[in-house]
């Protein structure tokens, strides 16, 4: 079996710091926008994050919401709702924010 291994560029030579910052930044950047408790779909959330120069595509949208219920990033309630032919809009509800986000 061949293990692959992601490889991310950034600026730094160590490559999982490079991820973490990478991933610290996009999470805090979802968590930022949808601070504003407005309803969007995972391509709204990737289509305005890209627009700021942060790439963070519609899985790892999803990713970053999950990440964003857990305590150890904010404790936020995020809902769901499903629109129709497998959409879904995204809204965040509340929550307190617990402990640092990656980078704070």
């Amino acid at each position: 079996m061949i293990q692959h291994q992601l490889r991310f560029e950034g600026p730094c030579e160590d490559d999982e710091l490079a991820r973490h910052l990478r991933l610290g930044c996009a999470l805090k950047a979802v968590r930022d926008l949808m601070l504003d408790h407005e309803c969007r779909t995972l391509k709204q959330i990737s289509t305005i994050l890209n627009g700021m120069g942060i790439v963070c595509p519609e899985a790892s949208v999803s990713a970053h919401l999950r990440h964003l219920r857990k305590p150890k990033h904010g404790n936020y309630v995020i809902e769901k709702e499903h629109v129709g032919n497998g959409l879904y809009v995204y809204w965040l509800v509340s929550g307190p924010h617990v402990g640092p986000l990656p980078l704070e």
